[in-house]
């Protein structure tokens, strides 16, 4: 059928070295004064990243592949508005990949990963929903491990974002605001945990 035959493309695609290769180096493509036509190659090329990683069998390969690994985390992080689309393929692999079991820990070790789901989370122009929306859901896909509820909670950066995005108000934003819950939902399986928000975190408690 046609789920099957998706599939297999996905994992045929992924194995082609070359064809590997092309997309990710597509996807790093950079620099001040990156075209129009480049940027919007670097923009298909997450695309075929995200679809790629949506397949089961290549999410820790695409994950323990450095090459893919950097293009994905890189454009996970870009800031400029004309980038956003990008930013939102990134973010979308990162999701798919938070799904994968073996990925979960070693993707909170990563530095750079939970710096740019930080950054995600706390984007606050209407126009950067999506990709709020993302990098929670990222986020909570990690904190379904209990290795890495501790981690996630732990970390300065993130633990404010998504205090903040607990706060949210706005009828605009109501779904990244179910993200952030989904994610403390999790985090609360550790009593670690409960026992910091109850005595450190007000806005927490108030939320």
């Amino acid at each position: 059928d046609s789920v099957s035959r998706r599939s297999r493309s996905r994992k045929t695609t992924w194995r082609n070295e070359a064809t590997r290769d092309s997309v990710v180096a597509a996807a790093l493509r950079g620099g001040v004064r990156l075209s129009q036509v480049d940027r919007e190659r670097r923009e298909m090329a997450l695309k075929v990243l995200a679809a790629l990683a949506a397949e089961a069998a290549n999410k820790e390969p695409m994950w323990n592949d450095p090459a893919t690994r950097d293009a994905i985390v890189h454009c996970s992080a870009l800031a400029a508005p004309a980038d956003r689309k990008c930013r939102e393929q990134a973010l979308q692999s990162l999701v798919h990949l938070a799904y994968a079991d073996d990925n979960r820990v070693p993707m909170c070790d990563h530095l750079a990963t939970m710096q740019a789901l930080a950054v995600g989370i706390a984007l606050a122009a209407p126009d950067d929903r999506t990709c709020r929306e993302l990098a929670l859901t990222a986020l909570a896909n990690l904190s379904v491990s209990e290795d890495t509820r501790i981690p996630i909670w732990s970390d300065p950066a993130t633990r404010r974002a998504l205090v903040d995005g607990i706060a949210l108000k706005a009828s605009g934003d109501r779904k990244c605001r179910v993200r952030a819950f989904g994610v403390l939902e999790n985090l609360l399986e550790d009593p670690q945990v409960i026992a910091d928000v109850r005595a450190n975190v007000p806005a927490v408690r108030a939320a």
